[in-house]
């Protein structure tokens, strides 16, 4: 169970923290837990990282978290989790062998590993 989180911009608009990066997998994905976390708290600078801001202002989980593969992955699907946290500022994401079928517990298959998995989060600023 290990999502990397890395971290290509972050941009405060308002009262709003968005950010960009990847996910990276490896380790083993765990069926039944709504999803491996996505942990914000231990996310680092991507090697591509652009942006007026280094670290999110904000403790909480996210309110709007997108994820996709820009890999050309199609036969796994990743679906962001919001209802099911696992402390502040973590989300989850869920591996899919076909909709609405979450991944088996078992090591992240190849595909999952090697994809450049994109997110999109939305972050309430100062809080």
């Amino acid at each position: 169970m290990a999502l990397q989180v890395q971290i290509q911009m972050i941009r405060s608009v308002g009262p709003v923290v968005e950010v960009w990066g990847k996910l990276m997998a490896s380790g083993t994905y765990t069926t039944g837990l709504g999803g491996d976390t996505v942990n914000f708290l231990t996310a680092t600078l991507d090697p591509s990282f652009s942006g007026p801001a280094v670290q999110i202002e904000s403790s909480q989980q996210p309110f709007q978290f997108d994820v996709w593969s820009q890999g050309g992955q199609n036969t796994d699907f990743y679906t962001a989790n919001l209802s099911n946290t696992t402390g502040p500022s973590n989300v989850q994401m869920m591996v899919s062998t076909a909709l609405n079928t979450e991944l088996t517990t078992q090591a992240y298959p190849a595909g999952v590993k090697a994809d450049n998995i994109a997110f999109y989060a939305a972050f309430k600023k100062g809080q």
